[in-house]
């Protein structure tokens, strides 16, 4: 659903550039926020956000885990 709104607002960008068509505000949000995301230093900080939310949650489920084999005996 997602690739498909970026892929139509990418298409609409081209072909505003070639003067064929016209583009919205909101298409050229979606295309520039993404073009943004893709930057190699907004990438390092996405995987590292990634990366903490993960730890997170191992931490979560293996104290559940304990949790579960001490409170239960």
């Amino acid at each position: 659903m997602l690739l498909n709104i970026l892929l139509a607002a990418n298409q609409k960008m081209i072909l505003a550039s070639e003067g064929v068509g016209s583009i919205s505000k909101d298409d050229e949000k979606i295309v520039s926020f993404f073009a943004l995301a893709s930057s190699p230093f907004a990438a390092t900080i996405i995987l590292g956000v990634f990366a903490i939310l993960v730890v997170a949650v191992a931490y979560v489920l293996i104290g559940i885990i304990l949790f579960a084999l001490f409170a239960y005996r």
